[in-house]
């Protein structure tokens, strides 16, 4: 009867590997065990995807840099022609002119070109935020009111995205990942971290914790609601938008101090 004991193992880095249902770049290990017959036999075990959704490495020269960006615009073309869902690495590396496995040297995965191409689209989105919000307070002295406020951040995200359909497009895809939604949960946050400072200061409150999780709630129903409304027909657009500005107000002026209030009356 032949025997295996374990022995020794050795991993190897692979460069690439391709499944025919999904595509995988990780850990190769060879499993060595020495036999009753003085020979070894080996298993080879795959791991999963090592940081599959990330890009695998940073391009430094600027040749290299280019071919991420032409991976990158091809993949938000497809993505506006086909969907997120119907994205295929090989295509993306076909139209591009790029070898695939020169591709996977960036990309290891459709879920990395996603995640990048929503990072990069949460960026702009909260540094636009970020400068409508400076605009506003300087217009206003300091101190808009919370309809005002609304209105003026409402718009700009509602106005983004309608004008840039390939950023709802990638949202759609991410959503559709789960460790993509975790991408879009980590922005909720920071939104509302620099939301948190502006709502304090229009509704006069000292909390920050309070201020925070309310900034947390209006990011995160800001965003389902616009993008709701820039999956359907006008008139109903607009017309969840003003129902949209009118809630969030609403809520902004109950969570105001009486103090704060003009007379001083309370908000019922």
């Amino acid at each position: 009867m032949l025997v295996c004991q374990p022995d020794i193992s050795v991993e190897y880095r692979v460069v690439e590997a391709i499944s025919r249902r999904m595509d995988i770049i990780g850990l190769i290990r060879y499993e060595y065990r020495s036999c009753s017959d003085g020979k070894y036999a080996r298993r080879v075990v795959v791991s999963a995807a090592m940081n599959g959704a990330q890009i695998r490495r940073q391009p430094q020269q600027e040749r290299s840099k280019a071919r991420v960006e032409t991976i990158l615009e091809v993949a938000l073309e497809l993505i506006l022609e086909s969907g997120a869902d119907d994205l295929a690495i090989r295509e993306v590396a076909r139209r591009a002119g790029i070898p695939i496995g020169s591709l996977y040297q960036y990309f290891p995965s459709k879920t990395a070109i996603l995640r990048e191409l929503a990072k990069r689209n949460l960026e702009l989105v909260g540094a636009m935020l970020q400068a409508e919000l400076d605009r506003l307070l300087v217009e206003y002295g300091g101190r808009p009111t919370p309809a005002q406020a609304v209105n003026r951040v409402v718009d700009a995200y509602y106005e983004y995205y309608r004008d840039h359909p390939a950023a709802t497009a990638v949202w759609a895809g991410a959503q559709a990942d789960p460790v993509l939604r975790e991408l879009d949960a980590s922005d909720t946050r920071r939104t509302a971290e620099f939301l948190t400072p502006s709502i304090m200061v229009v509704l006069s409150l000292a909390d920050r914790d309070s201020s925070f999780a309310l900034a947390m709630l209006l990011a995160e129903v800001t965003g389902a609601a616009a993008r709701l409304a820039l999956a359907v027909n006008s008139p109903l657009r607009e017309q969840i938008i003003a129902k949209l500005k009118i809630m969030l107000t609403a809520t902004l002026e109950a969570h105001r101090p009486a103090a704060a209030l003009p007379g001083g009356v309370a908000s019922s």
